[in-house]
């Protein structure tokens, strides 16, 4: 066994049978049946226990997995909750909790409870996991109910749902593989049977042979632990219920450290724009909206710009680029819900922060309107860009005169619209009140038991791992100025000019929906990757490996 503290987490992998991890047998011979995590509540003081239990599968992992597998980990997660409703009402009574999703390649168990009473409430589970995973045990009217259910969920979810959710959903159809449109999950569900869903069910639970080898495809389990809970109280359950329970085969280490997901190689300096009508979904919907993501492909050009005077120490690159994306954010939020929102009044729904696709972060720009297309949407997010960028970072001659500026004024003379005669984050001590009022929100402890919780598992469910990652983000942006936020926004954000070497490194993705009454504008930009299908725009472009593994 090894075992690893990242304070306060302790992490041990269990179940080594093979104690040289680069053996040609690696996968005669897996190395682990699981990892355990384990994080003790030192503050709180709650009789509780929270379990996260992942099973990791092959057929929900990169290039091994398909529409089909998806759809059949969703009926498996209803059979359960179907198969469990009685039983689980009796354990609510108790204050027990349980839930299963299916995210990132893995099926999550997510038990909550008094800690006596949630490993009985974890038996209970993993013992109806065992009985559906034998062939003959499911029951036939209960599956075809299920799957009614299901059916009706997907339809809902591609047709009716909101336009906010289509642009923010179209770009993760676009930029991550595998990745499914829940119309393509409702047609593959349409001809599933019984039998499909009964052995992907038993795939789960495959007993290795008795001479050892897998029975099945395998399965990697990763449990995460917090509460009133024992690192050895940790280790009893990973060994004595839960692998003891199911008995699966365990997941060569070939299959567990392949990357979940692959995500879209953007070029810099390239557009593109992904559009879609109502008459496609709810042709009755008369709202619009947008997404606008701003992509840092290279942070390793902004790096070199501070490097040397910050430390190579504190230049992380994924570190430095989600600090830079985070800051940015902050710095622009407000005002842009002011200008965008209240002064403009497009939309209830106006929204500044930033997000990521594995490794890849970025700033996000969302609107839903029914004042305007989303091709308007479009040209005001670029508007108050420019604007802002004069009103918080411009600070000489040259780019006050910048003929898109000017262009500006001249359109707009609005209130609201003219930047004062000095940039407002130019000054040292309201530069440093963005800088503290950013960190003391990183900084700042949990406020509850729960919350405590999700922070330690959202760095576990990403792979990430990054237990101080918040610390390291912090440390960074105080050691940064003003400079160093106007040359990432002239580098990343700001619109493209070879003349005065602006947004060299820029990369935007637009999705966007028109509303009833609205018409989509011709693809007729040669400098615009106009997306029409999601599937092809991936076919076409190289895709990258996500960096991020499971333990």
């Amino acid at each position: 066994k090894s075992s690893k503290a990242i304070n306060p987490v302790v992490v041990e992998q269990v179940g080594h049978t093979n104690p040289n991890p680069n053996d040609s047998d690696d996968d005669k011979n897996p190395t682990t049946s699981g990892v355990m995590w384990h994080m003790p509540d030192y503050k709180w003081g709650q009789p509780k226990t929270c379990i996260n239990l992942r099973l990791w599968c092959p057929s929900l992992i990169g290039n091994s997995s398909s529409a089909q597998s998806f759809v059949l980990a969703d009926i498996y997660n209803s059979m359960m909750d179907e198969l469990l409703n009685e039983q689980l009402y009796y354990a609510s009574c108790a204050m027990l909790r349980f839930n299963i999703t299916v995210e990132r390649g893995a099926i999550t168990l997510k038990l909550r409870g008094y800690s006596h009473k949630i490993q009985l409430l974890l038996t209970l589970v993993l013992a109806e996991m065992k009985k559906i995973g034998t062939p003959g045990n499911c029951d036939e009217g209960i599956f075809h109910r299920v799957k009614e259910h299901q059916l009706k969920n997907y339809k809902n979810l591609g047709i009716f749902a909101t336009p906010t959710t289509l642009v923010v959903r179209c770009i993760s159809e676009c930029m991550l593989e595998p990745m499914f449109t829940p119309m393509e999950k409702y047609r593959i569900l349409q001809s599933l049977t019984l039998a499909q869903f009964e052995h992907f069910a038993s795939s789960l639970v495959a007993e290795p042979l008795e001479d050892g080898s897998g029975g099945g495809v395998g399965v990697h389990a990763e449990c995460f632990c917090f509460g009133n809970i024992t690192e050895a109280e940790t280790k009893d359950l990973l060994h004595n219920s839960i692998a003891s329970t199911l008995k699966f085969t365990p997941l060569p280490l070939s299959e567990r450290f392949k990357p979940v997901v692959r995500i879209v190689s953007l070029a810099d300096k390239k557009q593109y724009i992904a559009r879609r009508h109502c008459k496609q979904f709810d042709p009755e919907q008369r709202n619009s909206a947008i997404e606008n993501s701003y992509f840092v492909n290279d942070i390793n050009a902004f790096v070199q710009t501070v490097q040397e005077r910050i430390g190579m120490d504190h230049c992380e690159p994924l570190i430095v680029t989600e600090a830079m994306v985070t800051l940015l954010s902050h710095v622009m939020h407000e005002d842009a819900f002011n200008q965008l929102r209240t002064i403009e009044q497009l939309g209830y729904i106006v929204y500044v922060g930033q997000s990521n696709f594995e490794h890849k972060f970025y700033l996000r720009v969302i609107i839903q309107s029914s004042v305007l297309d989303a091709a308007g949407l479009d040209g005001r997010i670029e508007s108050f860009l420019r604007t802002w960028y004069k009103s918080f970072l411009c600070d000489d001659d040259e780019d006050y005169s910048d003929i898109e500026i000017k262009k500006e004024e001249g359109e707009e003379g609005e209130e609201g619209e003219e930047g004062p005669s000095v940039p407002k984050l130019a000054d040292p001590d309201v530069f440093q009140t963005y800088i503290e009022s950013l960190c003391d929100q990183l900084l700042e402890p949990p406020v509850s038991f729960s919350e405590e919780f999700h922070y330690a598992y959202n760095e576990i469910s990403s792979c990430r791992y990054t237990f101080d990652r918040k610390e390291k983000i912090a440390a960074f942006l105080r050691k940064i100025n003003f400079d160093d936020l106007k040359t990432f926004f002239n580098l990343y954000i700001r619109a493209t000019n070879d003349t005065k070497q602006n947004g060299q490194y820029r990369c935007k993705f637009s999705s966007q929906f028109f509303g009833k009454g609205t018409e989509m504008p011709a693809n007729d930009d040669p400098n615009v990757t106009y997306i029409s299908s999601a599937s092809e725009f991936k076919s076409d472009h190289h895709l990258e490996k996500a960096i991020f593994l499971r333990k």
